[in-house]
């Protein structure tokens, strides 16, 4: 809050050097880089009377009091500024001042109005007579009290001597019907700014900049100053540039104000013949000079850093200046500085637009130099101060120390809904937040004798809804004076964020876990191809007695139960190979329903709800029914005494902003709900790891519901689950649509037999132990095989002359893929057959009529998928996957 205050807030040491610096600040005072001041003493700032004013504001502060001026002291730039100054301390835990806030507000419009309305009459006429813009006093009545000539120009068919007719008569009933809201806001005390299109005198309508400034005396509003600027000129040079930057030719010739454009080293490459003229130097010494040759000495360093500034960022830049002639009369101008950029978006230039502000600066400078009335400044004080405590969008608050509220502004209506007269008189503890009157109370009795910022509590609002509050307060006196801020918006973000961020922890997390269950279950893959083949060879072979034939028996078991294993790591790390096609999911779960019962047992009720006429799904069969009938076991575990499970199956159309956040389009909901125990939120966070188990030792592996989920994540859905401790669980898996038609499969005819020769075959895999089980069982299946390490020493040997009629290879090895090896051999030997090998699903690269095999493989599947291969030919044409 304290960066974002208009007013210059500033902390100090007890030796009142600089700490810290609001951004207001920094803006008040023209500050570029607020290191430049850090330690500075801020005494030094005030000169004269001001400085001994300061020195005792800061001696009472640090005497735990507060401490008040009102000085002069101008900007880093010059400018000059009025300031009012409130110096109060800031506590440390032991009550004693340890540093000290300043609060200056900037009072100098206030000075200078003032000065305007307490002027010499006869001066002031001349002085309104000589300025080229329209001056007028308005009185309550809405009656002229006061023009210069250059107003009456304006309406020149009017009759000499505007002074005493009414604002309608003169401007008509038109014009006056524009002003009219203006007026009335004038005259209720507030100065307002405003542009306005106006019919002039000898043609069209021209554009005006509108000031009223309402004169106040302890009587009230006794009328208002009017200032009206011509700014048709900036309005068309405005209009033309937005236009097309094709006419900045034109505009160069014929503008009536200052123009050039500069390259963006700060060389003028062109200027018009009325910047050359405000600055009474030739074309040619405008371009050779620069802006160093041009401008005051004073005012380069702002004007460099200006340009600087709109080179870097491509922001418009304004400021006022001062240039210098060559006889050494200054010229006061404001420079607008803007970047020009080329077709394709590349700054090129900068265009400065040049308005001479000379004649205006002596104006001003004239109009300071008139003395103001004390009756005046204070009027025009409480009345910039009124306009502050009504317009505040903060809440301003005034207690006495009991916590009753004696004044509150308009802002406590527009954000709570409380009226003033249902606050003044009560205590604000009566519409804080029941939960947050203990601390509120405790914030009350430490602002009685500290200052307080950043207490935050809650406030309730007229409709019952609650509103979160940032305070800050200081003390004077008996009453405690507090501004407080609206933090619900903020503080609702802050929870988005959170949440935000923690879902993406939660995401990262997972997807390391399944990175690395990945690798593990190819690794396993590679270690279990070997074993597998070996066993089968020795189980099919008829080796061994009838008891080692047991052990054999038992050991290939184990190996499936192993393979089984990590084809659910694998699920989980969205690695599995997937047969996915279209799917009847109701007929499935029909399929299954007995199944379930008999495996759940009489004490759990089984329920099917099918939506009926639901569309196929994309999944893979085999594993949708695996993951079902997991979470058909964890539903039955999670119901030792019983219950019921229902198994649901229904179309949703799925839109942006889904919890799940699933692509747009239409998917097939699958839900499993039991009566179960249920979760807490500390296992529902965990729930979809892999081997995260509540089931005990034994009696489980951890990996049901993570298989589920990557399964439903590879198929592009999602596993969506709800529990709640003794009510049960639900868990969803979202399936896409499918848009294939059923897939019927048919018989798979087995490869020949061992000791039928079939054909040659090239092997190829990094991993011996792989390779040399493979070639056992090619072997067995009547193959001649080569082995192979590598795809470059496979592609080696087939350009040196072999010609296998099959190429069975693994997919990831070192170097050079088996993918690529397959598109090499198929582009230059398209007759030989080939057999991908892979234990991930991963399809990337991949050609989709390959025929694939999944490791760990018996000989029998081996067979198949060599069957496969045959039935694909001839190669070119295939479109096996």
């Amino acid at each position: 809050m304290l960066e974002s205050a208009a007013d210059c807030i500033e902390v100090l040491d007890l030796e009142a050097r600089l700490e810290f610096m609001n951004d207001g600040g920094l803006g008040a005072m023209e500050v570029e880089d607020f290191a430049t001041l850090r330690g500075v003493r801020w005494t030094d700032f005030w000169k004269g009377d001001d400085h001994a004013k300061a020195l005792a504001a800061v001696q009472a502060a640090r005497q735990g009091e507060t401490g008040r001026f009102e000085g002069y002291a101008p900007t880093l730039k010059g400018t000059p500024r009025w300031w009012d100054v409130v110096v109060t301390p800031i506590r440390g835990p032991d009550g004693q001042p340890e540093q000290l806030l300043v609060i200056s507000r900037d009072v100098s419009a206030s000075k200078q109005a003032e000065a305007t309305a307490n002027g010499d009459q006869r001066e002031l006429q001349a002085l309104a007579d000589a300025l080229p813009v329209l001056v007028a006093y308005v009185d309550a009545d809405r009656r002229y009290r006061f023009t210069n000539r250059t107003y009456e120009r304006w309406f020149p068919d009017r009759p000499r001597g505007i002074a005493g007719r009414s604002v309608r008569e003169v401007v008509g009933e038109d014009a006056y019907a524009l002003f009219a809201p203006w007026i009335e806001r004038a005259l209720s005390g507030e100065a307002v700014s405003f542009e306005q299109l106006l019919p002039y005198s000898d043609g069209p309508a021209r554009h005006l900049r509108m000031e009223y400034v309402p004169r106040i005396t302890e009587d009230g509003v006794q009328g208002f100053y009017g200032l009206a600027y011509d700014i048709s000129e900036q309005k068309r040079i405005e209009a033309e540039l937005r236009d097309s930057a094709t006419q900045l030719s034109v505009i160069f010739a014929q503008a009536a104000v200052g123009l050039s454009q500069v390259s963006l080293e700060g060389r003028p490459m062109r200027v018009n013949d009325e910047l050359c003229r405000m600055l009474g130097r030739d074309r040619q010494a405008v371009l050779v000079g620069g802006i160093a040759g041009i401008t005051h000495p004073d005012d380069l360093p702002t004007s460099l850093a200006a340009f600087r500034s709109v080179v870097e960022t491509g922001r418009t830049v304004s400021l006022d200046k001062r240039y210098l002639r060559p006889d050494g009369t200054v010229v006061w101008a404001n420079s607008s500085l803007t970047r020009l950029n080329d077709e394709n978006g590349r700054p090129h230039s900068v265009l400065v637009v040049t308005v001479d502000l000379t004649e205006r600066k002596l104006i001003e400078e004239r109009l300071r130099e008139l003395n103001a009335t004390l009756e005046a400044r204070v009027a025009a004080r409480t009345a910039e101060r009124d306009r502050a405590w009504k317009n505040s969008r903060d809440l301003l608050l005034v207690t006495d120390m009991a916590g009753v509220v004696r004044a509150v502004n308009p802002a406590w209506t527009d954000i709570l809904g409380w009226r003033e007269e249902e606050l003044v008189g009560h205590s604000f503890l009566e519409f804080v937040h029941p939960d947050d009157i203990d601390p509120s109370f405790d914030a009350l009795e430490r602002a009685a004798s500290e200052n307080l910022a950043g207490f935050q509590n809650r406030y309730r609002h007229r409709d019952g809804s609650c509103r979160w509050i940032s305070w800050v307060t200081a003390r004077e006196g008996p009453l405690i004076y507090a501004s407080g801020r609206d933090k619900t918006a903020d503080r609702a973000r802050d929870a988005q964020l959170q949440a935000a961020q923690e879902a993406l922890r939660h995401s990262q997390k997972m997807e390391a876990m399944g990175q690395l269950t990945g690798g593990v279950a190819h690794d396993f893959n590679n270690l279990l191809t070997p074993i597998m083949g070996t066993l089968d060879l020795l189980q099919h072979g008829g080796m061994g007695t009838e008891r080692e034939q047991r052990f054999i028996a038992a050991a290939m078991q184990s190996a499936e139960r192993a393979k089984l294993l990590v084809q659910r790591l694998l699920a989980f790390a969205r690695r599995q190979p997937l047969q996915a096609t279209a799917v009847d999911v109701a007929s499935l779960i029909g399929g299954m329903v007995d199944l379930i019962a008999r495996a759940n047992g009489p004490q759990i009720s089984v329920v099917v709800e099918a939506e009926p006429g639901l569309p196929l799904a994309h999944a893979d069969p085999n594993e949708l029914e695996m993951a079902l009938l997991n979470l058909a076991v964890n539903a039955r575990d999670a119901m030792p005494q019983g219950g019921s499970l229902r198994i649901a199956a229904e179309l949703e159309q799925v839109g942006s902003g889904h919890r799940a956040n699933l692509t747009q389009g239409r998917y097939i909901r699958l839900s499993v709900t039991d009566t179960g125990v249920g979760m807490d939120e500390a296992t529902l966070a965990r729930a979809v790891e892999p081997f995260f188990s509540t089931k005990g030792v034994g009696k489980g592996t951890g990996l049901g519901l993570s298989s589920a989920h990557g399964l439903a994540s590879q198929l592009g859905g999602a596993l969506l689950i709800q529990s709640q401790r003794g009510v049960g669980t639900q868990v969803e898996m979202w399936l896409p649509v499918s848009s294939m038609p059923v897939e019927t499969a048919g018989p798979v005819a087995e490869a020949s037999a061992g000791g039928q020769h079939v054909g040659s075959a090239l092997l190829v895999d990094d991993e011996e132990l792989v390779r040399m089980s493979t070639a056992d069982m090619l072997v067995s299946l009547g193959y001649a095989v080569s082995e192979c390490p590598s795809a470059e020493a496979a592609l080696a040997l087939i350009r040196g002359g072999l010609r296998p009629d099959v190429l069975v290879t693994d997919h990831l090895m070192p170097g050079m893929t088996g993918t690529e090896l397959a598109r090499r051999v198929r582009s230059e030997h398209p007759e030989v057959g080939i057999l991908l090998v892979s234990g991930y699903a991963e399809a990337e690269g991949v050609a989709p009529h390959l025929t694939r095999l999944t490791k760990p493989f018996r000989k029998n599947e081996l067979a198949r998928g060599l069957a496969a291969v045959r039935r694909a030919e001839p190669h070119t044409g295939a479109t096996k996957s």
